[in-house]
């Protein structure tokens, strides 16, 4: 007969702490992280858990996990003041709150962050291409190239290339 390794109640479902329902829930690591017990396969200690402990562990992990991310929302909030907090629940199904004030929507469990209902502003500063084309004035250069008989004396025909440079100024878009 197996023993619970938290009540140590021995009648009832049994769950193997190293089974397949147990790793899905990461039952192992619950319990060395909230509970500090450090539980081996090969340890002559009872290696299962009953049903009750199971849901207890299982429900103070979620409940641990939603005051972490509060907590988290908290901080934030606390390093951009705001007059107003409103939290409110963004769905009822999976827990997850919202956090709303007059200008930022924080949403909790990593989420994607939904914006107010007023438009987005970019702040980032200019590129480089968009300084350059913002220009008052941008001078742009234009070599046309020419080619000129020369007089030689030894009448041999030679060329001289000249180039004509012109500068126009154009308005940006």
């Amino acid at each position: 007969m197996t023993t619970c390794r938290l009540c140590l109640f021995s009648a009832g479902e049994m769950l193997h702490i190293f089974g397949e329902q147990a790793q899905a829930v990461k039952l192992e690591e619950q319990l060395r992280n909230h509970l500090n017990l450090i539980v081996t396969e090969e340890s002559l200690l009872p290696r299962h858990v009953c049903a009750k402990c199971y849901q207890t562990v299982v429900a103070f992990d979620a409940f641990y996990q939603e005051v972490s991310q509060n907590q988290t929302l908290l901080t934030l909030n606390a390093q951009q003041p705001t007059e107003t907090i409103t939290f409110v629940r963004a769905d009822p199904k999976n827990g997850h709150y919202v956090l709303q004030d007059g200008l930022t929507l924080v949403i909790a469990n990593s989420l994607p962050i939904v914006p107010p209902d007023t438009a987005v502003v970019d702040i980032r500063p200019p590129s480089y291409d968009e300084v350059q084309q913002s220009k008052v004035h941008a001078n742009s250069i234009t070599t046309l190239q020419t080619s000129e008989p020369l007089v030689n004396d030894e009448n041999e025909d030679q060329y001289e290339e000249t180039y004509q440079v012109e500068t126009q100024s154009i308005e940006p878009e």
